[in-house]
């Protein structure tokens, strides 16, 4: 799995965060997955991305990745 291999995670691991199995570690695992998809340029992909994190994980763990 190229995604797995760009974040520097095993295809278990991207598995396990697929199935809920693991709770991700938001601004670690954001700045990762952001910059593997080449998208730190594009705000609007980026606001939308970390408007689809679930309320939960944005109240667990604050993000500080957008101004």
């Amino acid at each position: 799995m190229e995604l797995a291999a760009s974040v520097g995670y095993s295809d278990a691991q991207i598995s396990r965060l697929e199935q809920n199995l693991r709770l991700p570690d938001i601004p670690n695992d954001m700045l990762r997955f952001i910059t593997a998809l080449a998208i730190e340029d594009e705000s609007k992909t980026v606001a939308r991305l970390l408007d689809l994190l679930p309320m939960s994980a944005v109240r667990m763990r604050p993000l500080g990745l957008v101004s």
